[in-house]
């Protein structure tokens, strides 16, 4: 019973002396105890548990206070209800308390103090447990012997919270996905830029090596997004090569995802940026065929109608949160600044780069000139919302699986293909210096329209890059199917690409990123690098 981790909310000390007692006659010593709901929600704020025990009224003899029912509602807004595995044992039961008490909140078992019973006390914990599958106690192991808290060390969220407390709530999260295993083998795999994990967990049970399962973890409200992104955008309309959510279990800071990835072995798999470093062209045509003609058709092909004029610079603002969605703060600022910790003056008209002839378009400048408010006829639908080299799996064969639908949701129809372009630019292709850089982008910036792709010399030193990104843009001509002409995508691209300025993982391309964003906003400012017609 060490695993078990209870709070006791109990006003009367012999009460409390009582439960302690009988707690610790069967094995449970880690208890944290409150003598009213402020204090029980203070201990939740900084201290993992799995099990509360809960008197109903807070004040000695008063049979009308139902503080204890109020703690239970505040467990549920809390979406740990079923995490803090409520228990009601209370001198002052009756049926319509009971009624609420099993309907509404989760709760395992309504005692009677009179008498009181240690062995229904235990029972009802045992059965919280059951029901959550944490009655086992599997034996796991991570890769290289690495102890559990490098997991998330290196989450910025995570360094928030105290390790013995994050701890036994991922093992409890690992436990509930995976009921009735003994063991289970860890492997850390490549996570993207949202601040979760991604796991393979290979489970026992008894003699049986289990199915391995993909694993997301991450920070609790983050996860639960997912879950219901996934539930509504992907369970019934995603083609058939996508991961299918078999389990979901959330905690007081975590939460986690299970994924099987339906229809091919986990082994088999790799991710898009491994695949796209090993394979030719024509494998990566392949895989790009099957990411955008099948994974993702019905997406596509369910567009929003009718096709109507929205300001796209709205539309990626709240898609890639640079205006944050609950708090409406702008992180325009934090792009410039760190465009600018590039070693790229921003505060002038013209951008100029080490290394480079001439000067660019300052995307800052011409933002502002349009006051953020750029107008098209577009297209919405359901979009991945992000769609880069991690967060896509592919089989040697060249089909398709998607991961991570944190930010999936309605969007701008090109929104998933200018990000998976900017991942290939950004982090799966690398030049020797800024010039070469230049070239490579003139180069795609001389595409006239979105079905007249580049065609870069067979020795070309990013042949590769190039044309994946060319085939890239007619698969996207495909579904959007009006207008060929290229403004509507460098836009989206522009937006995309000053987007990367903020996250970490690029803090050594910002002067490539801010080059592209420069010639690209140079061409939508009528002319720069533009194709002649």
């Amino acid at each position: 019973m060490k695993s078990v981790r209870v709070l006791v909310l109990e006003d009367e000390e012999e009460w409390r002396s009582t439960i302690r007692m009988a707690l610790a006659d069967h094995g449970i010593t880690y208890v944290q105890f409150a003598t009213n709901p402020d204090e029980a929600e203070a201990l939740l704020d900084s201290i993992y548990f799995n099990i509360a025990i809960i008197d109903i009224s807070m004040r000695r003899g008063d049979p009308k206070d139902s503080q204890g029912m109020d703690f239970l509602r505040l467990l549920k807004e809390r979406y740990l209800d079923t995490v803090v595995n409520p228990i009601i044992l209370s001198a002052y039961g009756n049926v319509e308390r009971a009624r609420i008490a099993f309907g509404e909140y989760e709760v395992i078992d309504f005692l009677s103090k009179a008498p009181f019973d240690d062995k229904q006390l235990m029972a009802a914990i045992h059965r919280a447990l059951g029901k959550q599958g944490m009655d086992r106690h599997p034996i796991i192991t991570v890769e290289d012997e690495q102890p559990l808290p490098t997991l998330w060390s290196s989450f910025t969220w995570a360094q928030r919270e105290d390790p013995k407390q994050l701890e036994p709530e991922l093992y409890d999260l690992l436990r509930r996905l995976f009921k009735g295993a003994d063991s289970l083998f860890i492997t850390q795999l490549k996570a993207g830029q949202s601040g979760a994990g991604i796991l393979e967990v290979e489970p026992t049970y008894g003699a049986q090596v289990g199915e391995p399962m993909v694993i997301k973890f991450g920070k609790a409200i983050t996860i639960r997004q997912e879950h219901e992104n996934y539930t509504e955008h992907i369970e019934k309309y995603v083609g058939n090569h996508s991961s299918t959510q078999l389990n979901y279990a959330s905690g007081r800071v975590m939460g986690a995802i299970c994924y099987s990835l339906l229809g091919t072995e986990l082994s088999a798999l790799e991710s898009f940026g491994d695949y796209y470093v090993r394979r030719d062209l024509e494998q990566i045509k392949k895989s790009m065929d099957n990411l955008f003609r099948v994974t993702c058709k019905r997406w596509y092909n369910n567009k929003e109608q009718p096709r109507s004029r929205r300001n796209l610079v709205k539309l990626y603002e709240e898609g890639l949160h640079i205006i944050h969605p609950q708090t409406k703060e702008s992180r325009w600022d934090e792009i410039w600044q760190n465009g600018q910790a590039a070693g790229v003056d921003l505060t002038q008209d013209r951008l100029r780069f080490p290394g480079l002839e001439g000067d660019f378009a300052n995307p800052k400048r011409w933002l502002e000139g349009q006051n953020f408010r750029i107008f098209r006829s577009v297209w919405r639908c359901v979009t991945h919302g992000d769609l880069n080299e991690r967060n896509i799996m592919v089989t040697p064969d060249g089909r398709t699986w998607l991961i991570d639908f944190y930010r999936t949701g309605m969007g701008h129809i090109l929104r998933d293909v200018v990000e998976l372009e900017t991942a290939i630019k950004f982090s799966l292709t690398h030049f020797r210096d800024l010039k070469a850089y230049h070239a490579f982008e003139s180069l795609l910036l001389s595409q006239p329209r979105m079905d007249q792709p580049p065609a870069p010399e067979a020795q070309h030193p990013q042949h590769k890059a190039i044309a994946t990104i060319g085939y890239m843009r007619t698969l996207a001509d495909n579904f959007t199917g009006v207008d060929k002409e290229m403004s509507e995508y460098y836009i989206a691209l522009l937006l995309q690409t000053l987007n990367l300025l903020r996250l970490d993982g690029f803090q050594t391309r910002r002067q490539q990123i801010l080059l592209s964003a420069a010639m690209v906003c140079g061409w939508l400012q009528g002319g720069e690098s533009r194709p002649e017609r």
